[in-house]
């Protein structure tokens, strides 16, 4: 978010930002404020770490946020496994583009598939400079579903969406290998 809101303005007005999940408060609070000052068209579907339960994005919105996303973002830190297999099938089939960051399950998939570009994990520049690439691609009518047609064809949707769960099953098991315990 602080990328984006740096981001020209040129950038920011072509972004909608929907985002869900639980956040410390201060997370919130920082989110809002950020987006607002930024003018950032924002989505947030946020709950704190203090209230029972999350609030989730109704069906009916999260269909059309999918249906409509040029670009789909993965921003998690490097070595980081444990990843939203939903939500990157999600962008997979809806054919969104495919930001994710480097040294992840998901930027490996990315780079190994051309679904997209990835950024190095903290680094503005980096994900200002994928993310404008891409927002090119969009504009220029470009299709980035050669790679997604070539797993999907290569394996039909149910197995698309299983070259994200071996990769998880690969990676939890390097983990666990690597740290010596049945606890990745």
């Amino acid at each position: 978010v602080s990328a984006l809101a740096s981001a020209p303005s040129a950038v920011r007005e072509r972004v909608k930002l929907v985002m869900a999940g639980r956040v410390d408060a201060d997370v919130e609070r920082f989110l809002r404020d950020t987006c607002a000052g930024a003018g950032l068209a924002a989505d947030l579907h946020l709950s704190t770490r203090s209230e029972r339960g999350y609030r989730a994005i109704p069906d009916n919105l999260f269909a059309r946020a999918i249906g409509a996303t040029d670009v789909m973002v993965f921003p998690f830190e490097r070595d980081h496994w444990n990843v939203q297999s939903a939500h990157f099938a999600d962008a997979l089939l809806a054919g969104s583009w495919i930001l994710a960051s480097r040294d992840t399950l998901i930027g490996d998939l990315v780079e190994r598939h051309q679904l997209g570009r990835t950024f190095e994990y903290g680094d503005d520049a980096s994900f200002l400079g994928a993310l404008e690439q891409l927002l090119r691609e969009v504009q220029a009518g470009t299709e980035p579903h050669e790679g997604r047609r070539r797993v999907v064809e290569a394996h039909g949707v149910e197995s698309a969406c299983r070259v994200v769960e071996d990769a998880i099953r690969g990676a939890g098991a390097s983990a666990r290998a690597a740290t010596g315990s049945g606890v990745a």
